[in-house]
């Protein structure tokens, strides 16, 4: 709960600057460890060594103290006072934050489901190693993988003296309280509702369940839906595919990026609306808009780079729903405007140098890589780029100086391009490989049926669909639309629906298109429309990832699905509030307080349904049986499963790093567990996920065999010697290797350092 009190620091901070509050204090938290890490990899090049401590600590409050004095460089002081409104999010991710931590320490074991170990596993690695990003799994390696989110685990560890075992459960809550509490101001500065519909939104999103869900089904193996008699089954309602949404992600417990990541886009939008909704100048807001699209491009290739497509797909219909309002004509003004101002050729010069540096930075990326080609090749495309834009006119470069004392285009400058530097950085230890080509969907590859669409988006599509209707004229055209649209939920294939209400919403948008004024309408209509092509995307195509057969459609409406469920929600909550709009004199006329009762008896319904699922799946979760050991340390499950491993555990935490061998077993098991929750590196974790992740597949196979040759063989020196020449320090012997190798208790490990022992598990050292 101690990050409670990191968001009141930064609350108290924000106060004294003419920023939003709520997005201050959370692009705080965003941009810190960026910077943090920044700061980290000069060290590093310059040969300091940047190891867990104060020193670390130490560069995080430097980080913290850089962004807030580029905050009062921007904007300045704090002249309006703060209203009960600029707290209320805060309060909204508080309230939350405190509910899901408590649910996390109700089920705080690392039994072996999902992904929880390997979570675990690159969490404390990214604490032990906070610059360099290392392989928890295979000794030696680089990670291949989104690390945005550990580092952030890591900076809890840092600044609040937070175990990787309490990081773990507090990135998982503040994921879901972040996420809760973004579309809570979503639904009041972008959609102008209420703070009751708002808080109404940010709990339903967050904690809703699908219709599945509530229905406690699951699919049938000939087809259709049955009871669901564990709770595997919401999340399984599409032949072929995972289709996780929030609540069932976060009952499961994975602090895995697709879960932690979720607040991520919205928050986007939201800091997108307010940079546009602004009160600068139009080319200042269009070239910050931009700018500020390609920063979150770059974020999210170190987050969760399967929203890349997403985000750039949601800011372009943004930008063209935007043309399309406004006409041809802002787009015009900007550029004039920005032409007569000498202020703009000083944004011009700052662009120009940022693309050089740029340049250079993917340059010397790829000169390490040893394809110094490609580097020379974009260091020449950088400047020459640059050069052509920048303004030769006369005066600008002698007056450079002058210039920037009186505007902060410089200070703006200085800012973007140390933040592009630390995205580009933070990610570029990531080898996207053979995966990334988009393939059409083609039989014999599943397709969503339009019952397993409704048993997972039912909701959603409801007050969609209802909504949309609602807002076109009554007449026997808005009655054959409404026909057209019920009739195609007779056809099997739910794409055809999809491409109905997306008709629907682009001929409500054209035949309404004069009556939109406002950046708000842009937004709710992009949204609409985003939201549901979204959901049309698995249909057409899917990601060709390096998974490979059903995978890859699987994998494609897995992480779509779980960034859409925020979008398409608040699209419902959108259309809803214009239905009102647009209804509401006549409700109150007909029968005033109507208004107040139905919104009571919907919350009622849609709150109820989804407490179902809760009701299903949190005493399956829940430990009934707790032992003396703190639950938070996630140590009980194993160890009862594992008598003695809980000591083995809490010893090796304390014991100076060295490699750990433990017996190799399957994915999604307690392979490599007793390394992974000390903290420790292991020689090898879950062989073909770090063989995909890494492409280092005949490397994964001989540390298979050398595992095996060190348990098996029956020479104690050889299988020492050998157990030297892989680095490794610990060797582990327990339950897990005596299932795994028959006759290992019959072994002579006498050669070996007995470190500790209790029950059926033994702690060696190779001195």
């Amino acid at each position: 709960m101690n990050t409670l009190l990191l968001v009141g620091i930064l609350c108290v901070a924000g106060c004294l600057f003419a920023v939003p509050l709520f997005e201050f204090v959370f692009a705080t938290l965003l941009i810190a460890p960026l910077f943090k890490f920044l700061a980290g990899k000069a060290l590093l090049a310059a040969g300091a060594a940047v190891e867990p401590g104060l020193a670390d600590a130490a560069l995080y409050l430097g980080s913290f103290a850089a962004v807030m004095g580029f905050t009062y460089a921007f904007f300045g002081k704090r002249r309006a006072p703060l209203t009960v409104h600029d707290f209320a999010p805060i309060a909204a991710f508080a309230a939350v934050f405190a509910v899901a931590y408590g649910l996390c320490l109700l089920w705080p074991d690392f039994i072996p489901m999902g992904e929880r170990l390997r979570d675990y596993a690159l969490l404390a690695s990214s604490i032990d190693s906070p610059v360099v990003p290392k392989e928890p799994w295979m000794e030696g390696a680089t990670l291949n993988y989104y690390v945005f989110w550990y580092r952030f685990g890591g900076m809890l560890n840092s600044l609040l003296h937070m175990p990787a075992w309490d990081a773990y459960h507090t990135i998982l809550s503040f994921s879901l309280a972040f996420y809760s509490a973004t579309i809570f101001q979503l639904v009041r500065v972008v959609f102008g509702g209420s703070p009751a519909v708002a808080a109404f939104t940010a709990i339903v999103i967050p904690f809703g369940s699908n219709i599945a869900g509530v229905m406690g089904w699951k699919r049938a193996e000939g087809g259709g839906f049955e009871p669901d008699n564990g709770w595997w089954g919401p999340s399984r309602v599409i032949k072929g595919a995972i289709d996780e949404f929030p609540a069932w992600s976060f009952l499961l417990g994975d602090a895995h990026p697709h879960f932690l990541n979720i607040a991520v886009l919205p928050f986007f939008i939201l800091i997108l609306y307010r940079i546009v909704t602004c009160g600068a100048s139009t080319q200042t807001r269009a070239i910050q808009s931009a700018v500020f699209v390609l920063a979150g491009t770059l974020f999210l290739v170190g987050s969760n780079a399967w929203e890349v497509p997403m985000w750039l797909g949601i800011a372009a219909i943004l930008a063209l729903v935007g043309w399309m309002v406004f006409g041809a004509a802002w787009a015009e003004e900007a550029v004039v405007t920005a032409q007569q101002r000498t202020r703009f050729d000083m944004v011009r010069v700052v662009c120009c140098l940022g693309i050089v540096a740029l340049g250079a930075a993917f340059a010397i990326g790829k000169a390490r890589k040893g394809e110094t080609t490609t580097a020379v090749a974009i260091l020449v495309a950088a400047s020459a780029f640059g050069a052509a834009l920048f303004p030769y006119r006369a005066g600008i470069v002698p007056n450079l100086g002058a210039i920037a004392k009186r505007n902060l285009g410089i200070l703006v400058g200085v800012f973007w391009v140390l933040l592009f530097a630390a995205l580009k950085l933070s990610s570029g230890h990531i080898e996207s490989g053979e995966s990334g080509k988009l393939t059409f969907v083609r039989d014999p590859v599943f397709f969503t049926s339009i019952g397993e669409l409704w048993a997972h988006w039912g909701f959603q599509l409801f007050f969609i669909s209802a909504a949309s209707l609602l807002l076109f004229e009554a007449s026997l055209s808005t009655a054959f639309i409404a026909l057209f649209l019920a009739l195609t939920l007779l056809f099997e294939k739910a794409a055809l629906f999809i491409y109905v209400l997306i008709g629907i919403q682009l001929l409500r948008f054209f035949t309404s298109r004069e009556s939109l004024k406002s950046w708000r309408d842009v937004f709710i209509e992009a949204i609409a429309v985003c939201s549901l092509g979204l959901l049309l995307l698995p249909e057409v195509v899917f990601l060709n990832d390096s998974y490979g057969g059903d995978n890859e459609r699987m994998n494609t409406i897995f992480k779509i699905y779980t960034t859409d469920w925020a979008l398409l929600g608040l699209a419902a909550v959108a259309l809803s509030l214009r239905v009102y709009d647009r209804y509401e004199e006549r409700l109150k006329e007909l029968a005033p307080g109507l208004v107040e009762v139905c919104f009571i008896l919907v919350a009622l319904v849609v709150v109820g349904a989804s407490a179902q699922l809760y009701a299903h799946t949190v005493p399956m979760r829940v430990q009934q049986k707790p032992s003396a050991q703190r639950w938070s340390e996630g140590l009980s499950s194993p160890d009862r499963d594992n008598p003695g491993s809980a000591t083995i555990i809490r010893v090796l935490r304390e014991r100076p790093k060295g490699v750990v061998l433990e017996a190799q077993g399957n994915p999604y098991s307690y392979t490599a567990f007793v390394s992974t929750l000390a903290s420790q590196p292991s020689y090898l974790g879950w062989a073909n996920h770090i063989g995909l992740l890494t492409k280092k597949h005949e490397e994964t196979g001989r540390r298979t065999k050398v595992t095996e040759e060190i348990y098996t063989g029956t020479d104690c020196e050889a299988r020492k010697a050998l157990a030297k020449k892989e680095s490794i320090r610990y060797v582990i012997l327990g339950t897990l290797e005596k299932k795994k190798y028959a006759g290992v208790f019959d072994r002579d490990f006498g050669c070996l350092t007995l470190i500790t022992h209790d029950r059926d598990y033994w702690l060696f050292e190779v001195e």
